[in-house]
């Protein structure tokens, strides 16, 4: 029965292709143009490496796509150029403080999308700051704590907010140490907190110079820190 039911169903299909004759014609599925999406616009520091990303263009045919970035204008003076084309997601260097804009534009195979947009605007790096924090007053043979995570790097960020910062903790030259504290040295000179303990009482003077990792050109900051040791309170006993 079953083999007669499927013979009967091939007999209609033939006899339907023979009544079309050469009039019959195979409509395929219309294609539709892709969607490019250059992703959302971005804020940057000139200098910072840009990340672009179209992954989010799409094909209402599920067409395999292929990609086409370009700059449309870019900020004076700027060389930047981009990693890749015809990537999905190519990079570029904000080189100058500006505003940036790029086109990307997909193709399915048969047709190109409308050209979709993104800007990308580099602000201007700021001066390095360093803060080697207050003065401080301290007893004899105290442990004394420096910080400078008050400093802030070339975006404005401080070292206790993940700044990119470098520290450098010298002795300010001649005269920075009492007489007899020679020896007196300082612990963790390139951390944000370094240590000493003051063995002979007088004045301390320690320097920090702060530079930025992600860009080391021009002079770092500097700031000075006054360490003043005493003997600390005596209780006297009559």
């Amino acid at each position: 029965m079953k083999m007669f039911l499927k013979t009967l169903a091939l007999a209609v299909v033939m006899a339907l292709f023979a009544a079309c004759g050469s009039d019959f014609e195979w409509f395929p599925e219309a294609n539709v143009a892709p969607k490019a999406n250059a992703g959302a616009n971005q804020s940057v520091f000139a200098g910072d490496l840009v990340k672009l990303d179209g992954s989010a263009s799409s094909d209402e045919n599920g067409d395999k796509l292929t990609y086409s970035w370009s700059f449309t204008s870019r900020t004076n003076d700027s060389t930047a150029s981009l990693s890749s084309t015809t990537a999905v997601s190519p990079t570029f260097t904000a080189d100058k403080a500006g505003s940036y804009v790029l086109s990307l534009i997909v193709n399915d195979g048969k047709i190109n999308s409308t050209a979709a947009a993104v800007t990308v605007t580099a602000a201007p790096l700021v001066p390095l700051v360093a803060n080697a924090g207050a003065d401080q007053d301290v007893a004899l043979n105290q442990l004394v704590t420096l910080d400078g995570r008050a400093s802030t790097d070339k975006r404005g960020v401080t070292g206790a907010n993940g700044g990119t910062l470098q520290y450098n903790w010298n002795w300010s030259g001649t005269g920075s140490k009492p007489d007899g504290a020679g020896s007196v040295s300082l612990s963790g000179a390139d951390t944000a907190t370094p240590k000493f303990t003051p063995t002979v009482t007088g004045t301390y003077k320690i320097t920090l110079q702060v530079n930025d990792l992600t860009d080391l050109t021009g002079d770092g900051g500097t700031d000075e820190i006054i360490v003043r040791c005493n003997l600390g309170s005596m209780t006297i006993t009559w």
